[in-house]
């Protein structure tokens, strides 16, 4: 039995003849303080276009395709559930380490596909009445306004908005905003951890230390914080946090991360195919059928990824890459930045006054090869630049210098 096994979880370690810890050995060859030679580890486009949207979705180092390669050959070339179940002890060590990067207990997170699947196990999954109330910003990511307004047509709740306008906003108005909405009948706040348009870190810990003084829970929208900067889910004081590991953390496409309270885990109804014996277990969150295996056998080697360059160093780097970019634009008086240019890391939207921003965008990837993303900011359209570790400085001046012929 014994040779069986070994030869089951030896079926994941190879790719194309190679050895996967030939890969991994590479890192140690690479000079951390040298981010241009980090840069190589990430695949390029043939085509030569450089992709400044990695916010939408992340880019994988060249390791983690292997991996995750190596992982697929392996689930076809035999039974895939038999592999796959041969591996729990690895994915099972991946979530201990993904539960210390967010410093939660193990018992409390769930693996799931990405950060809207996480939020729809919460809000899906609580058992509502007609005429409990949501509270949720204007900055908050659509495919969640798209569940509230669901819920809304389905059982009657009641949605309550807190009008931001992060350009004007304090951070003190933004809790303020959240605050005049609440009442008795507030049964959840909603808050993104980093929006998704500005790029600006929000002050969830605040916003929850206000719910929780008004036994309000609190759902946090952390799809753009993991692996961007370090995250304390105990410091923030939510009962859900909910994220994508595909985004900043470099994961596979297709790796979410759940956090539910303890005592909020049994009191969820997840649209999930779980046994009547699990509802008081955080596993039940992840009965979604036949999924990408593969994906979760990765995750032992982003995390090595990650830990190989540190979280501090990348969040540092990610944050200079922005503030470079800001930087060099920042003496050309047409172009105008979202968000307050204070609380920012690798996001950055720039509009520039008097132009169609869309022609913008479209002159940018056309005429200079650079890929950003359009985003609407209080239905003014502003261009999104995403900084990841596979972006060089001189591509960020390069980029620079595009947008000021552009102006």
């Amino acid at each position: 039995m014994s040779n069986r096994r070994s030869f089951l979880k030896g079926l994941s370690y190879s790719f194309a003849g190679l050895p996967l810890g030939s890969h991994l050995a590479r890192l140690q060859s690479i000079d951390w303080a040298d981010w241009a030679d980090i840069s190589t580890l990430y695949p390029r486009n043939a085509s030569g276009l450089i992709n400044f949207n990695c916010g939408s979705a992340g880019v994988q180092p060249t390791i983690v395709l292997d991996s995750v390669a190596a992982h697929q050959k392996a689930l076809s070339a035999f039974a895939p559930y038999e592999v796959y179940a041969h591996h729990q002890d690895i994915i099972d060590h991946s979530k201990l380490r993904l539960a210390q990067l967010i410093n939660v207990n193990v018992e409390n997170i769930a693996l799931v596909r990405n950060t809207t699947e996480a939020i729809n196990d919460v809000l899906f999954g609580i058992l509502w009445n007609k005429d409990d109330e949501v509270v949720i910003s204007t900055v908050d990511y659509p495919s969640v306004w798209n569940s509230l307004k669901t819920l809304k047509k389905r059982y009657g709740i009641v949605i309550r908005t807190v009008l931001l306008d992060l350009n004007e906003d304090s951070e003190q108005d933004i809790v303020n905003g959240y605050r005049a909405k609440i009442n008795k009948r507030t049964r959840l706040i909603i808050a993104a951890h980093v929006t998704h348009r500005e790029g600006q870190i929000m002050p969830v810990a605040k916003i929850s230390t206000l719910a929780n003084a008004h036994n309000i829970d609190v759902l946090i929208d952390g799809a753009h914080a993991v692996g961007h900067f370090a995250i304390d889910v105990q410091k923030i004081g939510c009962q859900y946090y909910a994220t994508s590991l595909h985004k900043w953390l470099s994961a596979p496409l297709g790796c979410g991360l759940l956090y539910v309270q303890k005592d909020k885990i049994a009191s969820l109804y997840p649209p999930t195919s779980y046994a009547a014996n699990q509802q008081d277990l955080i596993d039940k969150f992840t009965w979604i059928g036949t999924f990408a295996f593969e994906k979760w056998m990765t995750l032992d080697t982003v995390l090595d990824f990650q830990d190989s360059i540190g979280l501090t160093a990348k969040s540092i780097r990610l944050r200079a890459m922005s503030t470079r970019f800001r930087e060099g634009l920042a003496e050309i008086p047409e172009i105008i930045f979202a968000g307050n240019q204070k609380d920012y890391g690798g996001i950055t939207a720039f509009r520039i006054e008097g132009q169609n921003n869309s022609k913008v965008f479209s002159q940018l990837m056309d005429d200079y090869g650079f890929h950003l993303k359009k985003v609407g900011i209080q239905k003014v359209l502003y261009n999104r630049a995403s900084f990841n570790l596979h972006l060089t400085d001189m591509q960020v001046d390069d980029l620079i210098a595009a947008i000021i012929e552009v102006v």
